[in-house]
């Protein structure tokens, strides 16, 4: 069966194709899997528990991990438009949809990390800065490097009723330099 066949199949089944990138996924399903076993296991076998203070296994890469797939994340989705605002929307929108985000995730931690079951807390115990409130702390930051590094594109409507982008500089052809 030939590829447009199988596309057809699935066209004709209801899937849809999935826009993600799969190798952020796998990247993501590899790291919480070594976050399990590290949770699991980690008491076994010193070389995947957290390291003394001198030291980097398996355990210690999980959280760098998870950050570089914050930033790949937030990378991906302002490109493709799926920062909660539309395309158009101003920098100072995308700004504040970025800054809500990271608070929520923010406040999460906090809830998750106070020491005791979720709805008393022991305040000798909270965790100001836990794991999901650093993660908050890279999200907001690479948001806001990838939005304010954004170039502003103005758009205009034609007559046909599409966006047309501005025109671009012409270059200088290799036949025009001597003139």
């Amino acid at each position: 069966m030939s590829i447009k066949g199988v596309e057809d199949t699935q066209e004709s089944a209801g899937i849809r194709k999935s826009s993600r990138l799969a190798s952020l996924d796998v990247l993501r399903g590899l790291t919480i899997a070594i976050m399990i076993l590290v949770d699991f296991c980690g008491d076994t076998s010193p070389a995947i528990d957290h390291a003394p203070w001198d030291g980097f296994n398996l355990a210690d890469q999980v959280v760098p991990y998870f950050d570089f797939m914050v930033g790949m994340s937030v990378a991906i989705s302002l490109r493709s438009g799926r920062l909660g605002t539309q395309d158009t929307a101003s920098k100072r929108a995308k700004l504040w949809t970025a800054l809500k985000r990271a608070f929520t995730l923010f406040i999460i931690g906090m809830l998750t990390q106070a020491g005791t079951a979720f709805p008393t807390y022991d305040l000798k115990r909270i965790r100001i800065m836990g794991i999901l409130q650093r993660v908050a702390v890279c999200y907001l930051v690479a948001s806001f490097t990838e939005i304010l590094m954004l170039p502003e594109v103005n758009t205009q409507v034609g007559e046909s009723g599409t966006a047309k982008l501005p025109e671009q500089a012409p270059v200088v052809g290799e036949d025009e330099i001597g003139r």
